[in-house]
């Protein structure tokens, strides 16, 4: 078996912080090579995180709810590590509820962000895999209906 490196995004037991690990794993073992808190006050909930293969076809990019509909931390993943930054869409400015899911399509052209509480949107943006601009924003409002998964069809 080939080495390869994991990356995994953890939370700190009793804290808001956010953590990535990098992990090596080979035929011997698994072996944690670092692990680094990457966004000291993380408020969102477990599960508002996704990744989609840059264009260059060797990093990702991660993105990360914030607490309001429209933030979100994003990196580049390179060999290098990451570090996020704040990124803010054109949604309105809301606050998050219970439960948030962030997904990319398959082929890496759409992003789908789904916030789920009082009310329950599905915000759908175009996604630019080379510059990590979020545009042309549609918004779907489900609030009469329990959106249990989101997948997509290649095609």
């Amino acid at each position: 078996m080939s080495p390869i490196i994991v990356w995994a995004f953890t939370r700190q037991v009793r804290a808001a912080a956010l953590c990535v690990a990098k992990i090596h794993v080979n035929f011997q073992g698994i072996q944690v090579l670092s692990k680094t808190e990457i966004i000291p006050e993380d408020t969102a909930r477990e599960g508002s995180i996704d990744a989609c293969r840059h264009a260059n076809g060797k990093d990702w990019w991660v993105f990360k709810s914030g607490y309001r509909r429209n933030a979100f931390s994003m990196s580049i993943l390179s060999p290098a590590g990451m570090s996020f930054e704040r990124y803010n869409s054109t949604a309105p400015q809301t606050f998050e509820s219970e439960v948030v899911w962030n997904i990319f399509s398959s082929n890496g052209t759409r992003f789908f962000h789904y916030m789920s509480g009082d009310s329950r949107i599905l915000d759908v943006y175009d996604f630019g895999r080379c510059t990590i601009d979020l545009s042309n924003l549609q918004s779907y409002d489900f609030t009469d209906w329990v959106l249990e998964d989101l997948d997509f069809n290649p095609n």
